[in-house]
Order: C-alpha cells, then sequence, then structure tokens
C-alpha cells in the first residue's frame, strides 16, 4: 500500500481499503490481483498452515457522497461479489446500484403485501402430449405491485426468501390454487390425472405445517387429495436436515400427487429418487432447448424410459414450437407444457 491509502477493519473479517487515484475498472483489476496475490501466500498460526481466500467488492466515488453512503455501497457490491461464490469480484456500477435498492424497496414492501393480499396466481395448463387434452394448470405466482405493476417471480422471489417469508406465501399460494380447482377451474372430467399443480419451496419442506396445509386446504373446499399435485425441485428432494422421504410419506398418506420438478438441473441420485413416492417427473425446457438436435431425442427417450421404470409419467417442459410437440410425442411423454400449448393466465373472473 502507498503512504496515501488508508486500510480499517469495520467488523469480522471485512476490510475497507481507501484508495487515492483508482479511477476506471481496469486499475482496480490490478488492485485485485495485487490484493489477491499478498492474501494467497499461507500464513502459519500455532502450528498450523492457513489459507486465505477473499470476495472484493469495488465502488468509486467522485468525492460527492458521504461516508456513510460510500459505506452502504460497498457493502452492497461486497454481497453481490459473495453472491459468485468464493472469491468474487464485483464493481457496483450506477445501473447495479439502482437495481439493488430497487430489491431493497421490495423487500420493505413486502411483509404488507403478503397481508393486502398483492399476489396472484396465473395458470398455465398441462396437456395430455398424444390427444392436447388439457388435464390441469400450474399455479404461478405474480406479485401486483401498486406501483411497478406486475411483476414475475424472478423479481421478488429471491426478496421472499430473503425477508423469510416464502412459507407464508407458499401456503397462501397452496390454498388459493386448491380453491380455483374445487370451483371447476381446468382439468378434464373423468381424468385419474387431472390436477392443479402447485410449486413447494424448501422453507416449506423444512417447517413442519406443510402436511397440516395441504390435509387443511382440500378439506376446506371439497376438492379430492388426488387432483392436487406438488412440484419439488431436485435439490429440496435431496437428503439433508429433514427427513425428506418421511414427509413425502405422510403427504402421499394424505392422497395428494407429488412431482419432482425441473428434473435434470440438479444432482440428484437415481437410487434416492427411486425410493421417494413420485407420480410425475418433470423434464427441465432445457433439454428441448439447449440439448443439439443430433443428442436431442435419445436423451429425452431415455428420461421417459427412466420415469417410467421409476413408476412414474413424464412431462417435458418448454414445448414452444410444433416440432417440440412432435418429439415429446415421438419420446412417449405423458404430458406436455409451454408457451405453444398455453402461456401463464389468470383466472376469466379475474384477469
Amino acid at each position: 500500500m502507498r503512504g496515501e491509502d488508508c486500510v480499517a477493519r469495520i467488523g469480522g473479517d471485512e476490510f475497507v481499503l481507501l484508495l487515492e487515484g483508482c479511477g476506471d475498472e481496469v486499475e482496480w483489476r490490478v488492485v485485485d490481483a495485487r490484493l489477491r496475490d499478498a492474501l494467497a501466500r499461507p500464513v502459519r498460526v500455532d502450528g498450523r498452515t492457513l489459507h486465505v481466500r477473499c470476495s472484493i467488492g469495488v465502488v468509486t466515488s467522485a468525492g460527492e457522497e458521504d461516508v456513510p453512503t460510500l459505506l452502504r455501497d460497498v457493502d452492497m457490491a461486497l454481497h453481490a461479489a459473495r453472491r459468485q461464490g468464493r472469491g468474487g469480484y464485483a464493481m457496483l456500477s450506477e445501473p447495479h446500484r439502482q437495481q439493488i435498492l430497487q430489491d431493497h424497496a421490495l423487500e420493505l414492501d413486502l411483509p404488507h403485501a403478503v397481508a393486502a393480499e398483492q399476489f396472484v396466481l396465473h395458470y398455465q395448463p398441462i396437456v395430455a402430449t398424444a390427444t392436447g387434452e388439457v388435464l390441469g394448470h400450474e399455479a404461478l405466482v405474480r406479485w401486483q405491485h401498486p406501483e411497478r405493476g406486475l411483476l414475475a417471480p424472478g423479481a421478488f422471489l429471491p426478496a421472499v426468501q430473503a425477508g423469510g417469508l416464502m412459507v407464508e406465501l407458499g401456503a397462501w399460494v397452496l390454498r388459493t390454487a386448491v380453491r380455483a380447482a374445487a370451483r371447476g377451474f381446468g382439468g378434464a372430467a373423468g381424468r385419474d390425472d387431472a390436477a392443479v399443480s402447485v410449486n413447494v419451496s424448501a422453507q416449506q419442506l423444512v417447517r413442519g405445517d406443510l402436511v397440516a396445509t395441504v390435509r387443511e386446504a382440500p378439506a376446506e373446499t371439497g376438492l379430492p387429495p388426488a387432483r392436487l399435485l406438488l412440484e419439488l425441485t431436485e435439490s429440496e428432494l435431496l437428503p439433508g436436515t429433514v427427513d425428506v422421504a418421511g414427509v413425502l410419506a405422510e403427504l402421499r398418506g394424505l392422497g395428494v400427487r407429488l412431482a419432482v420438478d425441473d428434473f435434470g438441473t440438479g444432482w440428484s441420485n437415481l437410487a434416492h429418487l427411486a425410493r421417494l413416492p413420485l407420480d410425475v417427473v418433470t423434464v427441465d425446457r432445457s433439454f428441448l432447448l439447449a440439448l443439439p438436435d443430433e443428442h436431442r431425442r435419445d436423451v429425452l427417450a431415455a428420461t421417459v424410459a427412466m420415469t417410467s421404470a421409476l413408476g412414474a409419467r413424464c412431462l417435458i417442459e418448454g414445448v414452444e414450437t410444433p416440432e417440440h410437440l412432435a418429439l415429446a410425442r415421438a419420446v412417449g411423454s405423458d404430458y406436455a407444457q409451454g408457451y405453444l400449448l398455453g402461456r401463464p393466465v389468470p383466472l376469466p373472473d379475474e384477469a
């Protein structure tokens, strides 16, 4: 460091460096590399060799901001760097700063939004691949923000998770979707696999009231439990601190149906999945959109065969073209979903 530079510890393992004369990102990248080189040298402490890694967040200033504002901004930059994983780097640009401030404002709005029921559900059809018959709908949450308009899940779900409101919002989604299905929205009469599909989060699995909510919602509305399909991602089904298999067995005992969502995007163990009481395996849209043409059919056919071997039915997501639908039919997928077959829309009386 130079004589005019300043370094201070602001708490825990966080330090602030005040450097003059570093204007653009090229210069900051040089500083970043020098800091990492210095910290990369092993340190001996009490006979042990320690290796230090760091995340670095950068903010530039023309001297117009006060110290609290600069510290707030550099904290934003550091958090952005940490989200990249170990050893991350982030320079806070003005657009990035504004996005973070907007996200923070959403976090502040969330508790009121839940209480004021500003959330709405849109429903995307799920069809029988062979016939095109609509069998049910997936309930997808949206936020009707009073100032920012209709927000898609990607704009607010991270804030919901950070604010600890996922369980409350998830319960609202489940109850609302069940009420809609009980009123006869969507689904095919006489089909044993007609259902409303609801996504379940890891936080809902961790909390012990998921089973109670699932038990109460159909009972309160008169919806047959078999017409409720709960979707969980691969990562949520992995063994962990919660007895996932035990929770799923309880849910299955209530008569509801279970699905693994976005199959192919996680690190699930097939032997573990085979032990779970799954009714549906939902194949992620990336299988249709990202796989090379020469491999797509074989991979999808193998996935459908594996699903059948598990005693489950297969749903292929991301069907956006007639070619996608033809492929889903050719490989024998039971169900299909995507923009070609219908976009998410609100209930007719709520549009």
